[in-house]
C-alpha cells in the first residue's frame, strides 16, 4: 500500500518550484543588453533609391552599427559604413569608420532615448570626372539623436533616429578642373543621416 507524501511536504516542494520559477523569470526580465548589432536600412534604401532619379548617378551608403552599454546611462556608438558614389564617369568606394559616447536621456542602457556624437576617419578612392585616380581621407563627426528598442538579450534590436555626418579633408589628391556640386558635396562633406537600425542584442 502506498502512502501519499504528507501535506506539509507537498506545500514546501510546490513553492520552492514556485519560488525558483519567479525568481528566474525575474531574472531574466531584469536582464538588460550589453552590446546591439545591426544594419541601418533607411540610410541604404532612402539614397539608393533618391539618386536613382537622377541620369547617371547612384549613391548607396551601407551602414553597420554598434551599441554598447556600459552602465544605466553612458554607453558607446560605432559606426563602419561602405559607400559607393557614381556621377557620370566619377566612381568612388568609400570606407569610415566612428566611435564615440552614448548617452542615454530617457530609459535605461539600451533602450529609450539616447544622444551620441561619434567621432571617426573616411576614406574615398577611385576615378574622378576626368578618370583620374582620386582620393581622400577625411576626420568624421557625427551627432544623433535617437530611441531604441532591444528585446533580449538574446533577442531583436531597432533604433530610430537622425543625425549628420560631416567630415573634414585631412588631405585629398589634386582636382583641379573640377568641383562638386551641391549634391556631391553633400555627400561627400555634410551627409544627413536617417537611422533605421535592424538588427539583434546580446
Amino acid at each position: 500500500m502506498r502512502l501519499a507524501p504528507p501535506v506539509p511536504v507537498l506545500v514546501l516542494v510546490v513553492a520552492a518550484a514556485l519560488t525558483s520559477s519567479v525568481a528566474s523569470a525575474q531574472g531574466e526580465a531584469g536582464r538588460t543588453p550589453r552590446i546591439a548589432i545591426g544594419v541601418n536600412v533607411a540610410q541604404t534604401a532612402i539614397y539608393g533609391i533618391a539618386s536613382s532619379f537622377f541620369e547617371s548617378s547612384l549613391f548607396v551608403p551601407v551602414p553597420i552599427e554598434g551599441h554598447f552599454r556600459l552602465s544605466r546611462r553612458w554607453g558607446l556608438a560605432a559606426t563602419l559604413q561602405y559607400l559607393h558614389h557614381k556621377d557620370g564617369t566619377l566612381k568612388l568606394n568609400g570606407l569610415s569608420v566612428s566611435l564615440g559616447p552614448r548617452f542615454t536621456l530617457w530609459g535605461e542602457g539600451l533602450r529609450g532615448l539616447y544622444a551620441a556624437v561619434k567621432l571617426g576617419i573616411g576614406f574615398r578612392h577611385g576615378d574622378d570626372y576626368f578618370r583620374a585616380k582620386y582620393y581622400r581621407v577625411g576626420m568624421q563627426i557625427q551627432p544623433e539623436l535617437g530611441w531604441s528598442f532591444a528585446w533580449g538579450p538574446p533577442g531583436f534590436f531597432l533604433s530610430a533616429g537622425v543625425g549628420l555626418q560631416s567630415e573634414v579633408t585631412l588631405t585629398e589628391e589634386s582636382h583641379s578642373g573640377w568641383a562638386w556640386n551641391g549634391l556631391g558635396a553633400m555627400i561627400n562633406y555634410y551627409l544627413p543621416m536617417v537611422n533605421v537600425t535592424v538588427g539583434f542584442d546580446l
